[in-house]
């Protein structure tokens, strides 16, 4: 890990270990107290302002910050923003995690990939989607006991849970890919985010066997389908349609909005690390952590898309015999 410190509400530095407390040639220990803004290119300061607010209310965000380096370089790092609550730590308090992709070996990469669609997929939950709402509602009504109370009994249920909870290890059998994709929509039915998105899976096959580990399989999914949500923002009736076929050259997925579409030159762009997508000229690490999963996995991801027309991804998975009865 590259960056390794926590922020105050406000923003100023508070580190976390002193052992970590050197990143990018500063002294971090020395820093506290200090905007963290002072640590990164004037361009990207408010979009970092933006980050660690969203924070406060989300289980994780991660994406590019460009920070400035002690001998006046600068440097980019791969951030994630996630609220922390020890106590050592304020009410708010947001613990930042910066890494050099593009300075790992490409298996440390794939390994990355996977934490972080470890972390996307678990923070999917009705538990995490009821504290966000809590949080709002604390934000709004800074003077309510009750909505303050449920929010520490929430917090500390979450903290438990976290704790306790570890990803149940898959063997060496196959997965359906067919009731993966179908356990990750029923994983994020109920999302307000997701609400207006009409979403239809459509198997060619009663089931699909991959070797896949699922939860790189709902990760894609989940990722795929939210994409799909801000691609057709703009449409009458936003829809998703997910297809799903399977032969002897192996599972094949493809998953088609009706959005605006893009140039189809414009497509192998969005795979690359922090792709410059958005109108304030940052993008999170989905399309290229998808990639990175599904190539460790054996597997393949590429998109097609026309202006007017909509995108299709399209995912390729290695295929698997049907397991022994």
């Amino acid at each position: 890990m590259h960056l390794l410190l926590t922020v105050t509400p406000r923003g100023l530095i508070r580190t976390t270990d002193r052992r970590r407390s050197k990143a990018l040639g500063h002294d971090l220990a020395a820093l506290a107290d200090t905007p963290l803004a002072d640590l990164v290119v004037e361009a990207d300061r408010p979009h970092l302002a933006r980050l660690i607010g969203r924070a406060r209310h989300t289980p994780a965000v991660w994406d590019r910050v460009t920070f400035v380096r002690a001998d006046g370089g600068t440097e980019p790092l791969l951030c994630c923003f996630q609220r922390v609550r020890t106590d050592d730590t304020p009410r708010g308090a947001v613990l930042v995690t910066g890494l050099r992709l593009e300075a790992l070996e490409a298996s440390l990469q794939a390994e990355a990939a996977a934490a972080f669609g470890r972390l996307a997929f678990a923070c999917h939950s009705p538990a995490h989607r009821l504290m966000q709402s809590l949080e709002v509602v604390a934000a709004e009504c800074p003077s309510s006991q009750a909505a303050a109370r449920c929010r520490d009994d929430l917090d500390g249920l979450l903290d438990a849970l976290s704790r306790a909870w570890a990803w149940p290890e898959h063997g060496d059998g196959p997965v359906d890919a067919v009731s993966v994709i179908e356990a990750a929509l029923a994983l994020a039915d109920g999302d307000p985010a997701l609400a207006d998105l009409r979403v239809a899976l459509r198997p060619e096959v009663p089931a699909a066997w991959t070797p896949t580990h699922p939860a790189a399989l709902a990760y894609v999914t989940l990722h795929l389908v939210a994409n799909a949500r801000d691609a057709a923002a703009d449409a009458d009736a936003p829809r998703l349609t997910i297809t799903v076929a399977s032969d002897d050259d192996g599972v094949h997925l493809e998953f088609h909005d009706n959005g605006n579409g893009i140039a189809e030159r414009q497509c192998e762009d969005l795979f690359a690390p922090c792709a410059a997508a958005t109108a304030d000229g940052h993008a999170g690490v989905g399309l290229a952590a998808c990639r990175q999963l599904l190539g460790h996995l054996g597997g393949s991801i590429r998109m097609h898309s026309r202006p007017e027309q909509g995108t299709t991804v399209v995912v390729h998975l290695p295929a698997a015999a049907p397991p022994a009865s």
